[in-house]
């Protein structure tokens, strides 16, 4: 019981706990460099088909630089949470408010990454207000839920 409230004042953290069928759930990322030549958005998350027959963990990695996106799928086993912060983990990829650590060698992908992050800009939070959501973080069963972890660092 105490999970299910305190994912309303942390939507950050994985909400998905215990589902086991017609679920989607994923983090967006995005990280420029003070130039702007690097800029990507990276996508970790799970889906898990209404039949149950398709569950598996994603990464996807966009390039906006050269508009390039690539979908790498993992198998669930290898998708594994923090259940009282933001830090998803799948295969030897991490991701945390504050560090990204990608290691992808999968065909014409190649990328490798540590990146540490300070100094975080959280979404106010307050009692009535728990996030980006504002009160909407208290009704029941919506489509789509949001949270925003930082908006400068």
């Amino acid at each position: 019981m105490f999970y299910k409230i305190s994912k309303i004042y942390r939507p950050e953290i994985f909400q998905g706990k215990n589902k086991t069928e017609h679920y989607f759930e994923g983090w967006y990322l995005k990280l420029v460099d003070q130039r702007a030549e690097n800029v990507y958005a990276l996508i970790p998350g799970i889906s898990i088909s209404p039949d149950k027959g398709d569950r598996h963990a994603f990464i996807q990695i966009i390039n906006g630089r050269e508009a390039k996106a690539e979908y790498l799928r993992f198998d669930f086993s290898e998708f594994r949470y923090a259940a009282d912060r933001f830090e998803v983990k799948i295969a030897d990829n991490m991701f945390s408010s504050r560090r990204v650590v990608l290691k992808v060698d999968r065909g014409t992908t190649q990328l490798e990454a540590d990146l540490q992050f300070d100094h975080l800009n959280p979404w106010p939070r307050s009692l009535f207000f728990p996030g980006a959501m504002g009160w909407y973080a208290f009704v029941p069963k919506m489509e789509c839920y949001h949270g925003v972890v930082s908006m400068d660092h």
